[in-house]
């Protein structure tokens, strides 16, 4: 199985193990005036999307007209500046739309109005991958013009050289080699070409092994904490986070905002039948995601 398969595979394994979760977790009282219906409630729930995180039993403990709520909310706070801010908020805020998200139930019992909730969740994400890969290309096209500018320069150093009564092009030096010519420098272009593709060959596998090694160990450890993590609550009624990245040791403000627009797509594309948002993941693949290491 290719690695970006393998990777999403067992994110929706998470997904639906934190379904079940939430399921079996006992419900919280809902806090009083947090449900979203004002304006007022509403700026109350953006700061807290970035404060805290949530917990099964807070999420269980919500109506679904609530969730909803929220999820508009948590949806509208998946922005650049907010995924790559410091701290822990980019963070908490793509764990309160993958609890949510877990909470608002399967599609089939959803109408058309709520569907609609969950799809501009998708869109904003798949929006925010489109302000990444602009960004990207404005700076690779500022390196590509810095890279010109430096060749430009190695040329003028190369004018004044000749000018100073260097050796002319195809002149031999005192040591009889032509100019531009050193010995042993020089190989057949299609060797080089054969090096430059066998070692691209091999960083490849070694990416693709990586990956698959990555989160098949992922799979395995969702597998074996979810029932745990369930009785806990049952017994102490505790309310341990639900992150989507626990098992993901993921080093960077920018790792973990592209993990969490990826996994946004993924739930609402494949759970939630937005399957033309899925190809907005492609980009996230394609640059150095944080998937890839």
């Amino acid at each position: 199985m290719p690695a970006e398969q393998a990777y999403h595979a067992a994110l929706l394994v998470r997904f639906a193990s934190t379904r079940a979760l939430l399921a079996r977790a006992p419900p919280a009282p809902s806090p009083a005036g947090l449900d979203g219906t004002t304006h007022e409630e509403a700026a109350r729930w953006r700061g807290v999307l970035g404060a805290a995180d949530p917990g099964a039993a807070q999420l269980a403990g919500m109506r679904r007209d609530a969730v909803l709520r929220v999820l508009g909310i948590a949806g509208s706070s998946v922005k650049r500046g907010r995924l790559m801010a410091g701290g822990e908020e980019g963070r908490r805020v793509g764990a309160w739309v993958w609890g949510l998200l877990a909470r608002v139930g399967h599609v089939g019992t959803l109408v058309s109005e709520e569907v609609a909730v969950v799809r501009e969740v998708g869109k904003r994400a798949a929006a925010v991958v489109r302000v990444f890969e602009k960004l990207e290309e404005e700076e690779e096209e500022e390196e590509e013009e810095g890279e010109w500018e430096e060749g430009e320069g190695d040329v003028d150093s190369a004018d004044d050289v000749s000018a100073m009564g260097g050796p002319g092009e195809g002149e031999a030096g005192a040591d009889g080699q032509m100019d531009g010519d050193p010995a042993g420098t020089n190989k057949p272009e299609d060797q080089e070409g054969t090096d430059v593709d066998a070692d691209l060959s091999t960083a490849l596998e070694a990416a693709k092994a990586k990956l698959l090694s990555q989160y098949t160990a992922t799979d395995e450890a969702v597998e074996s904490t979810t029932s745990s993590e369930a009785q806990k609550l049952q017994e102490k009624n505790d309310e341990p986070p639900i992150r989507p990245d626990d098992s993901e040791q993921i080093s960077s403000r920018r790792h973990t905002a592209f993990a969490t627009l990826d996994a946004i797509l993924t739930i609402v594309g494949e759970c939630y039948g937005q399957r033309d948002l899925l190809g907005a993941r492609s980009w996230l693949w394609e640059s150095d995601m944080a998937l890839k290491g």
